[in-house]
Protein backbone atom coordinates (compact mmCIF):
# COMPACT_ATOMS: atom_id res chain seq x y z
CA UNK A 1 0.00 0.00 0.00
CA UNK A 2 1.21 3.46 -0.72
CA UNK A 3 2.53 5.42 2.23
CA UNK A 4 0.85 8.66 1.13
CA UNK A 5 -2.65 7.22 1.55
CA UNK A 6 -1.82 5.87 5.00
CA UNK A 7 -0.56 9.31 6.02
CA UNK A 8 -3.72 10.93 4.63
CA UNK A 9 -5.99 8.52 6.51
CA UNK A 10 -3.98 9.04 9.70
CA UNK A 11 -4.23 12.82 9.37
CA UNK A 12 -7.96 12.71 8.59
CA UNK A 13 -9.11 9.97 10.99
CA UNK A 14 -6.36 9.27 13.51
CA UNK A 15 -4.09 6.26 13.80
CA UNK A 16 -6.66 3.76 15.14
CA UNK A 17 -9.10 4.34 12.28
CA UNK A 18 -6.24 4.45 9.75
CA UNK A 19 -5.15 0.97 10.84
CA UNK A 20 -8.72 -0.37 10.60
CA UNK A 21 -9.15 1.04 7.09
CA UNK A 22 -5.80 -0.39 5.96
CA UNK A 23 -6.62 -3.81 7.41
CA UNK A 24 -10.03 -3.84 5.75
CA UNK A 25 -8.44 -3.32 2.32
CA UNK A 26 -6.45 -6.53 2.80
CA UNK A 27 -9.48 -8.75 3.50
CA UNK A 28 -11.16 -10.56 0.67
CA UNK A 29 -14.67 -9.37 0.07
CA UNK A 30 -17.81 -11.15 -0.94
CA UNK A 31 -20.28 -10.11 -3.60
CA UNK A 32 -23.92 -9.38 -2.84
CA UNK A 33 -26.46 -10.88 -5.19
CA UNK A 34 -30.19 -11.25 -5.65
CA UNK A 35 -31.99 -14.47 -6.41
CA UNK A 36 -34.15 -14.49 -9.54
CA UNK A 37 -37.27 -16.28 -8.21
CA UNK A 38 -38.50 -16.87 -11.77
CA UNK A 39 -35.56 -19.21 -12.46
CA UNK A 40 -34.35 -20.46 -9.08
CA UNK A 41 -35.47 -21.19 -5.53
CA UNK A 42 -33.81 -20.12 -2.31
CA UNK A 43 -33.41 -23.79 -1.35
CA UNK A 44 -31.59 -24.55 -4.61
CA UNK A 45 -29.21 -21.62 -4.13
CA UNK A 46 -28.53 -22.52 -0.50
CA UNK A 47 -27.01 -25.85 -1.58
CA UNK A 48 -23.92 -23.92 -2.73
CA UNK A 49 -21.45 -23.58 0.14
CA UNK A 50 -20.27 -20.25 -1.30
CA UNK A 51 -23.73 -18.75 -0.67
CA UNK A 52 -24.84 -17.14 2.59
CA UNK A 53 -28.43 -15.96 2.52
CA UNK A 54 -29.13 -12.49 3.98
CA UNK A 55 -32.91 -12.78 3.58
CA UNK A 56 -35.35 -14.56 1.25
CA UNK A 57 -33.78 -13.11 -1.94
CA UNK A 58 -30.49 -11.41 -1.01
CA UNK A 59 -27.27 -13.34 -0.47
CA UNK A 60 -23.52 -12.98 -0.21
CA UNK A 61 -21.32 -15.03 -2.52
CA UNK A 62 -17.79 -16.00 -1.58
CA UNK A 63 -16.10 -15.89 -4.96
CA UNK A 64 -16.55 -14.42 -8.41
CA UNK A 65 -20.32 -14.42 -8.82
CA UNK A 66 -20.14 -13.16 -12.41
CA UNK A 67 -18.13 -16.25 -13.41
CA UNK A 68 -20.54 -18.62 -11.64
CA UNK A 69 -23.14 -20.79 -13.35
CA UNK A 70 -25.74 -19.07 -11.16
CA UNK A 71 -25.08 -15.76 -12.89
CA UNK A 72 -24.46 -17.18 -16.36
CA UNK A 73 -27.80 -19.01 -16.31
CA UNK A 74 -29.74 -15.95 -15.11
CA UNK A 75 -30.66 -17.51 -11.78
CA UNK A 76 -29.07 -14.61 -9.88
CA UNK A 77 -27.96 -11.04 -10.50
CA UNK A 78 -25.25 -8.99 -8.85
CA UNK A 79 -26.98 -6.29 -6.84
CA UNK A 80 -25.97 -4.29 -3.79
CA UNK A 81 -28.13 -5.00 -0.76
CA UNK A 82 -29.14 -1.35 -0.38
CA UNK A 83 -30.49 -1.34 -3.95
CA UNK A 84 -32.42 -4.50 -3.20
CA UNK A 85 -33.98 -2.87 -0.16
CA UNK A 86 -34.96 0.19 -2.20
CA UNK A 87 -36.68 -1.98 -4.79
CA UNK A 88 -38.62 -3.81 -2.07
CA UNK A 89 -39.84 -0.60 -0.42
CA UNK A 90 -41.72 0.27 -3.61
CA UNK A 91 -43.83 -2.89 -3.11
CA UNK A 92 -44.29 -3.69 -6.79
CA UNK A 93 -47.39 -5.81 -7.54
CA UNK A 94 -48.54 -7.68 -10.66
CA UNK A 95 -49.65 -5.36 -13.49
CA UNK A 96 -48.12 -2.24 -11.87
CA UNK A 97 -46.59 0.57 -13.91
CA UNK A 98 -43.14 1.32 -12.46
CA UNK A 99 -41.04 4.42 -13.09
CA UNK A 100 -37.37 4.06 -12.13
CA UNK A 101 -35.91 7.53 -12.70
CA UNK A 102 -32.53 6.67 -11.15
CA UNK A 103 -32.04 3.42 -13.01
CA UNK A 104 -28.36 3.15 -13.89
CA UNK A 105 -27.04 0.49 -14.02
CA UNK A 106 -30.50 -1.15 -13.93
CA UNK A 107 -30.53 -3.47 -10.93
CA UNK A 108 -33.63 -1.95 -9.32
CA UNK A 109 -35.53 -2.09 -12.62
CA UNK A 110 -34.46 -5.69 -13.08
CA UNK A 111 -35.59 -6.51 -9.54
CA UNK A 112 -38.99 -4.95 -10.27
CA UNK A 113 -39.22 -6.97 -13.50
CA UNK A 114 -38.63 -10.19 -11.58
CA UNK A 115 -41.52 -9.30 -9.27
CA UNK A 116 -43.80 -8.40 -12.20
CA UNK A 117 -43.15 -11.80 -13.86
CA UNK A 118 -44.03 -10.54 -17.33
CA UNK A 119 -46.97 -8.35 -16.26
CA UNK A 120 -47.02 -4.56 -15.89
CA UNK A 121 -44.68 -1.99 -17.38
CA UNK A 122 -41.33 -0.55 -16.32
CA UNK A 123 -40.01 2.80 -17.55
CA UNK A 124 -36.32 3.22 -16.70
CA UNK A 125 -34.27 6.38 -17.17
CA UNK A 126 -31.22 8.13 -15.78
CA UNK A 127 -29.07 11.13 -16.59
Amino acid sequence: MLLWILNLWKKQYGEDIMVKIAESTLRSSSTTGRLNPIKCTKEELMRDDKVTMIDDLAFEYDGNLIQSEWFKSGKVIVQDYSSQKAARLVDVQDDDVVLDCCSAPGGKSFAAAMVLKGTGTIQSCDI
